[in-house]
């Protein structure tokens, strides 16, 4: 602890690379620390890195600001420093805000590292309500926590006690609110609003993405004031426009103001009402429409099940939206259907999500939901290095082999490896040392029986790489899978060699449906002709011709022994193919003004050229 301590004193804020040393040094810490309760500090550590950073030296900048007695004063007080972080925290809810107190205060901050979760234990423990503690800075509920600890300690007569270890966990994690319990820290809202008839929602800093706002007149106990006290910096605000669908997206940005009066360019001019700030506003393009969820069958299922539990929600159960609804929580899982739904048309992804990684927070209440969608050739994921690409690569590679995939972790797990097992999936790691070699195909020496003799040249044979591998499996299941006739085990299979008849005679072949040997002249082999009497037709031409010759046992097979059914391959090499056919008539001569030669034939209905 004292070489963090050190190492936070003599941090220059103005390198970079010091700093992100820290941040590192920080994230090692909690991850070795075995006790429960610090731990890795999670997907959001990673894929905010930069507001961590952003924090991080704001909070030095102001340590290093002060005199040396001032700074040394400041570092030995845990409730000033703590105040110092409160004040470059800022809207974005850093982890490293928590993580610093506790590592250089561990007897007066608890190892929690989020907002949300302080303010829940206080309101559990303490019995504060949540309309107080809302407005509480971060050192307030720490101070509130000890407190609680110490009362704790003695209601239970031992020190050795964590939040997050039972009896106490369940007191406070117990959801409360009605809700899906999020896997994240970020929670998001669904605004309603008319924008194209407001003047006030398109310009202004009461407009789209600058502010939430509405009259006092609905502060019912469902009403938008009472919904906005609700919203916490950093939640995450979708703007559904004009009934069309999402537009954009902001974050919140600090509390409720009671005080705010409603603008003079709108129909509740000068009326009492509520507002709440908004930052970092990112227009959605396309918009995401309605119908691109609440029309689409695959997500239909969960949406009413959605709007049968969360009464408050922005549509109902006959997936129409719900007239009057101003403002609304949106369950993590609806925003996951939000967000597949954009990726299909836009192969992007909605703004300022914040997915915990599935395969630390599975949701296997969830049914099996159908995509069926085109899945694009290639797909990239990045990220930094916990924000969950393996297990999302997993769910893809299922989803282009099946066309769904599982919610449920176990059952998706389970399904990729035997995807594996059936050699429909694989998994490669690519590293400094992996090659061309390894990727698509290398050279070694042939098997033999017996090394080379001296002076002889050694045989070599090509090996193919993993990617040529998966390729050529592709290839010829596709061959398979549009075939239009799978032959029997013992259905007669014959293989032409096209040799130097791939150019004229091949097209002859193809056009007029027959295949031929070309034997010119004025030779007809009549069905039922024999090897012998084969032969000696063809010596007529050629009297050097031999009963084991090539020609006569293949115009033997030809005129004898091949049969109207069978299957037959013309091929251009050992390992690819011009066209498949089959037998479609029995053996004649043919002859005609426009092919090469006299024609030894069979008729062939041909399948595929």
């Amino acid at each position: 602890m004292e070489n963090l301590r050190s190492l936070w004193v003599a941090l220059n804020a103005d390198t970079a690379a010091d700093a992100h040393t820290f941040l590192d040094v920080v994230r090692l810490k909690l991850a070795d620390t075995p006790s429960e309760g610090i731990a890795n500090p999670g997907v959001s550590f990673s894929a905010r890195r930069c507001y961590e950073l952003e924090f991080l030296i704001k909070a030095v900048v102001a340590v290093k600001k002060l005199e040396t007695s001032a700074r040394e004063a400041l570092l030995s007080d845990a409730w000033k420093t703590g105040r110092v972080f409160d004040k470059t925290a800022g809207a974005h809810n850093p982890q490293m805000t928590h993580m610093l107190r506790h590592l250089l205060f561990p007897q007066s901050f608890e190892p929690i590292f989020s907002r949300r979760s302080k303010r829940r234990i206080t309101e559990s423990f303490s019995g504060i309500p949540r309309k107080e503690t809302k407005r509480w800075s971060i050192t307030q509920l720490d101070e509130e926590l000890l407190l609680a600890r110490e009362q704790l300690q003695v209601l239970y007569e031992t020190k050795d006690l964590s939040l997050y270890r039972e009896p106490l966990l369940s007191t406070w994690q117990a959801d409360d609110s009605g809700s899906d319990a999020p896997s994240s820290e970020r929670r998001y809202w669904v605004e309603i609003c008319d924008v194209v008839n407001r003047p006030d929602r398109q310009h202004g800093r009461h407009a789209l993405g600058e502010a939430l706002w509405s009259p006092r007149r609905s502060s019912g106990a469902g009403g938008a004031g009472a919904v906005m006290r609700e919203l916490e910096d950093g939640d995450v605000i979708f703007h559904f426009t004009d009934n069309e669908g999402i537009t954009g997206a902001s974050l919140v940005s600090g509390e409720m103001d009671e005080n705010f009066t409603c603008p003079e360019d709108s129909d509740w001019k000068n009326e009492p009402g509520y507002r709440v700030a908004l930052q970092e506003f990112v227009e959605v393009v396309p918009v995401l429409r309605s119908s691109a969820f609440l029309a689409e069958s695959r997500f239909q299922d969960d949406l009413r099940r959605f709007a049968e539990k969360h009464q408050s929600l922005f549509f109902n159960r006959q997936l129409t939206l719900n007239q009057g609804t101003y403002l609304s929580q949106a369950p993590e899982s609806l925003v996951r259907i939000f967000d597949e739904a954009y990726f299909v048309n836009s192969k992007a992804h909605l703004p300022h999500l914040e997915f915990a990684d599935p395969e630390d927070h599975p949701e296997p209440h969830q049914h099996p939901r159908q995509t069926n969608r085109q899945q694009p050739a290639n797909q990239v994921l990045y990220g930094p290095s916990g924000t969950g690409k393996t297990y999302t690569a997993m769910v893809r590679a299922v989803e282009i082999c099946d066309g769904h995939a599982t919610t449920n972790h176990d059952d998706l797990l389970r399904r990729f490896r035997t995807l594996q097992s059936e050699n429909r999936i694989r998994l490669i790691t690519f590293h400094p040392a992996y090659g061309y070699a390894d990727f698509i195909e290398s050279t070694c020496p042939a098997a033999s029986k017996s090394p080379p003799e001296d002076n002889e040249a050694e045989l070599e044979q090509i090996k193919p790489g993993v990617f040529k591998e998966i390729a050529e499996r592709a290839r010829l299941s596709e061959i398979s899978r549009n075939s239009p006739v799978v032959p029997s085990a013992d259905q007669p299979v014959w293989k032409l060699a096209l040799g130097s008849n791939v150019g004229a005679a091949f097209r002859d072949m193809i056009n007029d449906g027959f295949i031929t040997l070309h034997h010119p002249g004025e030779l007809n082999f009549r069905a039922g002709a024999s090897p012998e009497a084969i032969l000696q037709q063809l010596q007529q031409d050629n009297p050097q011709m031999q009963a084991d010759d090539e020609a006569v046992a293949a115009l033997h097979g030809l005129t004898n022994e091949m049969q109207t059914g069978d299957l037959v391959i013309l091929s251009d090499s050992e390992l690819s193919y011009r066209a498949i056919g089959r037998v479609s008539g029995d053996y004649m001569q043919l002859h005609k003004a426009n092919h090469r030669a006299c024609s030894q034939v069979r008729g062939i209905e041909w399948f595929t050229s």
